[in-house]
């Protein structure tokens, strides 16, 4: 499928019945909702809705006075979050594209954002150096996360809802505890910057991907580390981990999805039909 909506160009194909999307822009963000309704973020700062069944337009969101950097549904699909090179995290109401609520508590650009499992929380990361809970009813703040010496590009929840885990351009990958903020342990594997974090569904690993071209398994029980995957030969900006928690898939700038064998780290498949940089991937 190819959908190209005021010059968003989202790519996908389907391989051993894996979904991976594409993202051809720098700074725009995808995420495709339980209910098949796909959710835009993009330099031109703007939040859209589209229909996967056809590509059209739902609403577009223009409550953003910089790049749309992120973009989040909720488990619920009731509520779209977005962060914004504006510093702010917003909450959109999903039926009609309406603002909810304006969370104005980051100090530089927002980076990444994550919704708890029972829609309750969303978790934010920014160029401040922080991660930050918002409560998602009425957005206003829980705690804030300080940990980080530089900026936090992305945060993730764990399917049991007990932990975040933070990846910062400080190369470390941090596990926070999500009742009240504290420090759980911090892996310090990388020698890059970490770019993108996933949790598997059953909350047992952690993965990261890295501008040192490696993607890592970290046991979320302790922080060490399961195995290293070196197959990448640039920056890997993209992991996502399948619903059996069997294999992991990582984008990167060699133009290469990879399909990794969760149990030991080996390399499944390599897909080559991109002519540009991975920067997303998704599982269906």
């Amino acid at each position: 499928m190819s959908i190209d909506i005021d010059g968003l160009d989202i790519s996908g194909c389907t391989i051993d019945g894996v979904d991976v999307q594409e993202i051809t822009m720098d700074g725009v963000s995808v995420w495709l909702s339980w209910d098949k309704t796909i959710y835009s973020g993009s330099n031109d700062d703007t939040v859209k809705q589209i229909n996967a069944s056809n590509g059209s337009v739902g609403w577009t969101f223009t409550g953003h006075s910089g790049a749309a950097r992120a973009v989040a549904v909720s488990p619920d699909s009731n509520y779209v979050y977005s962060g914004s090179y504006d510093d702010t995290v917003k909450q959109i109401n999903a039926s009609n594209g309406s603002v909810g609520w304006t969370f104005t508590g980051h100090s530089a650009n927002v980076l990444s954002v994550a919704v708890s499992p029972d829609s309750n929380y969303v978790y934010s990361g920014s160029y401040d150096n922080t991660a930050k809970q918002i409560n998602a009813s009425n957005g206003s703040a829980g705690w804030t996360f300080t940990g980080h010496s530089i900026a936090v590009r992305a945060v993730a929840v764990s399917p049991d809802s007990n932990y975040v885990y933070s990846g910062s351009n400080d190369d470390t990958l941090k596990q926070i505890n999500a009742s009240n903020g504290s420090a759980g342990w911090t892996f310090t594997g990388h020698s890059g910057n970490v770019l993108a974090v996933a949790v598997s569904p059953d909350s047992n690993y952690v993965y990261s991907g890295s501008s040192d071209d490696t993607l890592k398994q970290i046991n979320a029980s302790n922080g060490s580390v399961g195995w290293t995957f070196t197959g990448h030969s640039a920056n890997v900006w993209a992991v996502a981990v399948s619903s059996d928690s069997n294999y992991v898939y990582s984008g990167s700038d060699d133009e290469t999805v990879k399909q990794i064998n969760a149990s030991n780290g080996s390399v499944g498949w390599t897909f080559t039909g991109h002519s540009a940089n991975v920067w997303a991937v998704g599982v269906k």
